[in-house]
């Protein structure tokens, strides 16, 4: 038997087989529930909205993550805290100017008061133990305009207690005075005026020194 010499044809290798590619599962932003807890609490609570939203946008930057959530709510926080300081200062500046505007109508204020003529006392003629010209009646209702006065200018709260009274005689049957009080540590000086009118009462006016 004859031995087959017939050349045999070549081998060529397959192709390459890629291996398989494996796909890393995106991981998960762990500052995006603080983020959206952030921009909710900008419209109620700007300043712990501001602290949630840079703690998420810190552990959305270590995670590799963008954090466009903590980044939003940390421009929004910081708008709502300006305007939020803005809108303080505006009320404070009307409440102070409305408390002062009450205060001002409260010293310029003149008024009457009869005078209850008794033994001894003559109208504006005599001083009295607490060195004021005014009798029992035009004192009580003097101390009563004072107490309001003095709690709308200083805030005070208590009973208004009379340090000390000046008078000094201006003209025929006319004094002015000066008052100094107190109600706890707020003081204060004011000047009474004091004119006889011709019904036997008396005028007065009441100005913050």
């Amino acid at each position: 038997m004859q031995p087959n010499n017939q050349p045999q044809p070549p081998v060529y290798p397959g192709p390459a087989v890629p291996p398989p590619q494996v796909y890393a599962q995106p991981t998960a932003d762990p500052g995006k529930g603080l983020g959206i807890a952030g921009i909710v609490l900008a419209f109620f609570a700007p300043l712990i909205g501001l602290i949630l939203s840079i703690v998420s946008k810190s552990r959305s930057k270590r995670a590799g993550q963008p954090g466009g959530l903590g980044l939003t709510g940390i421009i929004l926080n910081s708008i709502m805290m300006v305007i939020g300081t803005v809108v303080a200062i505006v009320i404070s500046i009307v409440v102070f100017n409305s408390l002062e505007r009450n205060a001002q109508q409260q010293l310029n204020t003149t008024g009457s008061s009869s005078l209850e003529q008794s033994a001894g006392t003559d109208g504006l003629t005599v001083l009295n133990s607490l060195g004021t010209v005014a009798d029992a009646q035009l004192q009580d209702t003097l101390v009563k305009k004072l107490h309001d006065v003095h709690t709308v200018t200083t805030g005070a709260v208590g009973n208004l207690e009379i340090l000390s009274i000046h008078s000094q005689q201006t003209g025929a049957g006319s004094y002015t005075e000066e008052w100094t009080v107190s109600i706890g540590d707020q003081q204060a000086t004011y000047t009474i005026d004091l004119q006889q009118a011709a019904d036997g009462g008396t005028n007065y006016s009441i100005h913050l020194q």
